[in-house]
Order: C-alpha cells, then structure tokens, then sequence
C-alpha cells in the first residue's frame, strides 16, 4: 500500500530576538492527566506578544501519512552521538515514529524514525478493510486511509520511555494490535517490547462465546489517549463506526515489563 505523504507543522512562539527553545515537555495527550489542555508552565505567552509578527509557524516537516495522535515534547534528551535535544515525537497512521528537532529549523531529518510493518505481508489496516467486516451504516468519515498509530502516545520521562499501540494487517486476513515501548533516545524497542494486546473476561454481551468475550484487534478502535499512572500504561477501546460486535475495554499493562495482571482489564 502506498501511502501519501503530508506535513507536519510546528507551531512555536517567535520573538524579535529569536525563536525561543521548548523548556516544557508534552508527555500525554492535552499536557496532564486530566487532558485539560492546560500548560500551566507557560510565562512567556501575552495578549501583547501573540501576533502575526512574533508568533507563527517556524518550519514544517514531512511525515509519510496522516496524524491523528497528538504530537509530544520531550526535553533534554540525550541522543547517543548528537548530544541533549528537545525532541518532538510524531506518529503517523502508516505506524510510523519521528523524533524532530524542537528548537532548530535547520536541522531537517529526523534523530531517529521507526516502523511497525513490512509490506507486503504486514501493513497497517484501512478503514475499508474494517468497513468491509459488516456494515457502518451511512457515510462514515472519520477516517479516509490508514489506520495504524492512530492514539496519542504517551512519554514516562524518568525511564526516557514512550508508549504507544500500533495496529497492523498481516498476511491478508489477521488484525494484530500491540503495545510498543520505545527509547526516547534513539526509538529502539524496550525490553519485552512489543507485546500483542490480547484479553478476556467473563460476560453474556454481544459476540460472547461460552459466557467469555474475546478482545476482538480488528473491530476495537484505539482512538483514545494513552496515560501512564503509577507505572501503569492504561489503553482504552471502543468501536470503529459502531460495527459490532464491539465492547469498551480497559487495560493496564506494567510500564516496565509491559505484563498486564488479570485485575487491570
């Protein structure tokens, strides 16, 4: 499958003087874990200073699809050989990772990229292969291609790890869903990384075989942020355009080895 290519945009504060470095990290989803959108941090933005003059588009950088999730910062990273950088991580829908310069626009490629799949025979899922498992009714179109990283990672930035769930095709017919674990440094996997997201529990719902339902990769849509409290990476689910049978499922998996004890689905 190929994939279309699109910008990414960084938006950042320009003052007369310069473009000032990013000092705060983003590490989930609207900056906290209440989602609020808050950047309680911020002591630099004024209604005198936010203009077309000094605030505005730095520079813009390509990716190799579409982006859902929300793009993070982290600060301060060490990369082996290029020293301590603020870092934007952005993940695409054709299940790929960048790690941008924050600060300098001179500096165009990427410290590190990654990849989920290898075509032919693993490839991201589309939202016809899944419209194609029964019927969304109507005109569906909150999605038009690929369906691969399509939630918010998450950052833990004490273990300089982050988190994310990549959704694939494989070989034709098989949806896989799993959890990535990355080194912010450089984008390699963790240890214990990745890990197929697979779950049961007991319950008499829709598609339920024997009093069990089955976590069902093709037709759960990860749509929702991740978080990470208290060591726990939580993952939520609901459907992709209602297209049952489909169920809300919750998931803890342990941030260091990425297990996930029975009382955290």
């Amino acid at each position: 499958m190929t994939s279309r290519p699109i910008i990414f945009f960084l938006l950042a504060i320009l003052f007369l003087a310069g473009a000032t470095s990013a000092q705060v990290a983003v590490l989930t989803q609207h900056n906290n874990l209440a989602h609020t959108g808050a950047n309680l941090q911020e002591t630099s933005l004024s209604v005198t200073n936010v203009n077309t003059n000094q605030f505005g588009l730095l520079y813009s950088r390509a990716v190799d699809d579409q982006m859902y999730a929300q793009p993070l910062i982290m600060t301060n990273v060490d990369i082996p050989g290029k020293g301590i950088h603020n870092l934007v991580i952005a993940a695409t829908v054709n299940d790929s990772v960048y790690a941008f310069d924050a600060d300098d626009a001179t500096v165009a490629a990427p410290y590190w990229t990654n990849s989920f799949i290898n075509p032919p025979n693993i490839v991201p899922p589309t939202h016809t292969d899944l419209s194609a498992l029964g019927s969304c009714g109507g005109n569906y179109n909150d999605f038009s291609g690929n369906m691969g990283i399509v939630s918010t990672p998450v950052i833990d930035p004490v273990a300089g790890t982050i988190y994310m769930v990549a959704r694939t095709k494989e070989f034709g017919t098989t949806f896989v869903q799993r959890l990535h674990a990355l080194d912010i440094r450089t984008g390699q996997e963790r240890t214990n990384s990745p890990v197929v997201i697979t779950a049961t529990y007991p319950g008499n719902g829709a598609g339920n075989v024997g009093g069990v339902i089955t976590f069902d990769p093709a037709r759960q849509n990860q749509r929702a942020a991740l978080s990470l409290v208290n060591g726990v990476v939580y993952i939520t689910w609901a459907s992709h355009c209602d297209l049952g049978p489909y169920h809300g499922w919750v998931m803890g998996y342990d941030a260091t080895n990425l297990t996930m004890p029975p009382s955290f689905r």
